[in-house]
């Protein structure tokens, strides 16, 4: 029972004592269960954000990249006129790129001297292609090949400065043999590279030797060494031996180009002592003699 003191005139009654809870006191504390569902919320939440950022990334990229180029096999266009190399050009998937103008010695004015890139070459479809157009052969000043030899003339002609075509036209001349006298264009005139041309070649001159007293085979052989031709006659007057040569028409020491002729005369007197076509046996006179 609850004991009541007095003091004085006023009375206080006894605390009651406070008796501790079953097991002992214990300080408050949260649920673990309520720990652990909030750390796993924000494993997730973690989760679907780094799912997020890799989607969106994946998407710009792929967004991004160029698709796989088409291949196309560049078509050839040399040789054509400028309007219908581009049509077949853009017919093929391509665009023309830039156009320039050269000289050339063997196409046409107006038409496709080069491309690039070449035909046959494999480029991505929409790719540029360049052309040059053709102004013609270039134009250069005949050079001077006067007084060289016609093989030195014609080596520096047909060259690649010139690319000449050249003709060799030889006429009678006392320069020496092969040696070029004149051009057709004229040592100074404008000429298209690759043009005719003409070159005038001397035949050169030569000494007609002395036949006389040799055989006719002999001096028909000394003129074909020159390059003369030998006109042959007979004088059956002659007293000299038979087949020698008692005469010539072109004096020696004449100068004549190759391919002239000389004339000279052979005696076609009887064989003296020989034998007449019977076997009979002749004196000088044509007398047969014993038998």
């Amino acid at each position: 029972a609850a004991a009541t003191a007095i003091v004085g005139a006023t009375s206080v009654a006894a605390a009651a004592p406070v008796l501790p809870s079953p097991g002992g006191a214990r300080r408050a504390e949260p649920e673990e269960d309520e720990e652990g569902d909030g750390n796993g919320k924000w494993w997730a939440i973690g989760v679907v954000a780094l799912l997020l950022i890799a989607g969106v990334t994946w998407g710009i990229l792929h967004m991004n990249k160029t698709p796989d180029a088409v291949m196309v096999v560049v078509p050839n266009v040399v040789g054509k006129d400028q309007a219908a190399a581009e049509t077949i050009l853009t017919n093929k998937g391509f665009v023309v790129g830039k156009v320039d103008e050269a000289a050339s010695a063997t196409v046409d004015k107006g038409l496709i001297s080069a491309q690039d890139p070449g035909a046959a070459d494999s480029k991505a479809k929409g790719s540029a292609v360049n052309l040059t157009v053709s102004t013609g052969p270039e134009a250069v000043t005949m050079p001077d090949v006067r007084q060289l030899q016609y093989d030195v003339a014609k080596q520096q002609l047909e060259g690649d400065q010139y690319k000449f075509k050249v003709t060799k036209k030889e006429v009678d001349d006392t320069a020496p043999a092969g040696q070029v006298l004149n051009t057709t264009p004229l040592t100074g005139q404008s000429v298209q590279v690759g043009s005719k041309v003409t070159l005038f070649v001397s035949k050169g001159q030569v000494s007609v030797p002395n036949l006389v007293g040799m055989t006719e085979d002999d001096a028909k052989s000394a003129l074909r060494d020159l390059g003369l031709k030998a006109n042959v006659s007979s004088d059956p007057t002659s007293t000299d031996p038979a087949g020698q040569v008692i005469s010539q028409g072109t004096p020696q020491g004449t100068k004549l180009s190759p391919g002239d002729t000389v004339d000279f005369t052979i005696s076609d007197a009887p064989d003296p002592g020989g034998t007449d076509t019977s076997g009979v046996a002749v004196d000088g006179a044509g007398t047969a003699t014993g038998g």
